[in-house]
C-alpha cells in the first residue's frame, strides 16, 4: 500500500512540474482517502495476482498481464465509455475502475466525500472480493503446491 501511495505522490509531482496539471479545485482531504483507499483495494488484488502466481511460478507474467488489463479496462489511458458496451461491464470488476473515477472527480470537480461515497463504496465491495479470492487462491494454491512438490521447487 505504502509503495502504490508513494507511487501516486511522485505521479502527482510530475503531473503538476512537467504537464502543468492544475490541482487548485481539487479536495485535497478527499483525494487522500481515494488514493489510500485505492491503494489498499489494489493490494488486495495484488493478493489475487499473486495466489495465482504462487502455483503458476511465473510472478512476472502474470503482474505484466494484468498490468496491460488494467490499463485498458480502468480508464486510466483512454474513458471506459470509449470500449464496446459488453467490455465497458468487465471494467467494473476492477478497483482502479473506481479509484481513478473518484479520483478525477475529486481533483477536477472537487468533489467531498459524500459526492464520491457510493463510488467508494463499490470500490470497497469489489477491493474486499478480490481479497478474498485472493486469499482463497493462495492457500487453495499453497496446498495443491505442497501436495504436488511444486513449493520445493520454487
Amino acid at each position: 500500500m505504502f509503495d502504490g501511495m508513494l507511487s501516486v505522490a511522485i505521479s502527482f509531482i510530475f503531473a503538476v512540474f512537467l504537464f502543468g496539471v492544475n490541482f487548485s479545485n481539487a479536495n485535497l482531504p478527499a483525494l487522500l482517502v481515494v488514493v489510500f483507499l485505492t491503494a489498499f483495494t489494489m493490494s488486495g488484488f495484488g493478493l489475487l495476482i499473486g495466489g495465482l502466481a504462487f502455483y503458476f511460478r511465473e510472478p512476472m507474467i502474470f503482474a505484466n498481464i494484468f498490468t496491460f488489463i488494467l490499463l485498458i479496462f480502468c480508464g486510466v489511458n483512454f474513458p471506459i465509455t470509449a470500449l464496446p458496451q459488453p467490455l465497458q461491464y468487465v471494467s467494473y470488476i476492477f478497483p482502479l475502475t473506481y479509484g481513478i473515477d473518484a479520483g478525477r472527480k475529486t481533483i477536477v470537480e472537487g468533489a467531498n466525500l459524500v459526492q464520491i461515497a457510493p463510488l467508494l463504496a463499490q470500490m470497497l465491495i469489489v477491493g474486499f472480493i478480490a481479497i478474498l479470492l485472493g486469499y482463497a487462491f493462495f492457500r487453495t494454491f499453497e496446498n495443491l503446491a505442497r501436495k504436488t512438490g511444486r513449493i520445493e521447487a520454487m
